[in-house]
């Protein structure tokens, strides 16, 4: 919902970071990236929760509880990935602002 308002500006960040750096990274590409995780965790979560609801009303209880586990472990996985991804100290000043 937040890309289709301002496609154009979600993505900006005005200064530049030192290149080989974390922040050089995200300024270049990394931030579609890390967004591209979370909405592909977030499609996965919801496939995954209604999977789970579906074979829990039937009765289905392993496989249930497969898809809820596999939900969890996404989500920490993906969670993970993005917070160490933008965890850095240089530049901070200049990705944070964005």
């Amino acid at each position: 919902m937040l890309l289709g308002m301002r496609y154009d500006k979600f993505y900006e960040i005005n200064g530049t970071c030192p290149e080989g750096t974390e922040g050089a990274a995200f300024v270049n590409g990394d931030k579609v990236k890390f967004m591209n995780y979370a909405m592909i965790g977030h499609a996965a979560g919801i496939a995954l929760h209604w999977l789970h609801q579906l074979f829990n009303h039937y009765n289905i209880k392993v496989f249930a509880t497969f898809f809820i586990v596999a939900k969890m472990i996404i989500f920490f996985y993906i969670m993970i990935k993005i917070q160490s991804g933008t965890d850095f100290t240089e530049c901070a000043d200049v990705v944070g602002a964005s």
